[in-house]
């Protein structure tokens, strides 16, 4: 199995334990965040780092208190957000047309 290498805030690691170490944030939590959000080594990073950013820029805590300052329902940003949608369209208002999705074989 190749190693994972991976560059974050122009800094390069040899693996996610020595990323978690480096930032002192918690390798499970991190690990999880990656898992369950399908998201980023990067993401889960600033998941736990306390720098999420919506599509304006803007940084919140956590998700849920990004949804509220946007005025979303969290349930539907979640469903959004792990069905591929941008951040943009996870936090509007309206309803989207759903992404046509490659089936597996």
């Amino acid at each position: 199995m190749p190693r994972l290498e991976f560059t974050y805030q122009s800094r390069f690691f040899t693996s996610i334990k020595e990323a978690c170490k480096h930032y002192d944030v918690s390798y499970v939590l991190t690990r999880k965040h990656m898992k369950d959000y399908h998201i980023s080594v990067g993401e889960a990073l600033d998941i736990e780092r306390n720098k999420i950013k919506d599509h304006n820029g803007v940084s919140f805590r956590t998700y849920r208190e990004m949804c509220d300052f946007h005025g979303i329902p969290y349930r539907r940003f979640q469903t959004r957000f792990y069905h591929g949608y941008s951040m943009r369209e996870c936090l509007s208002g309206g309803f989207l047309p759903k992404i046509k999705r490659k089936k597996s074989k």
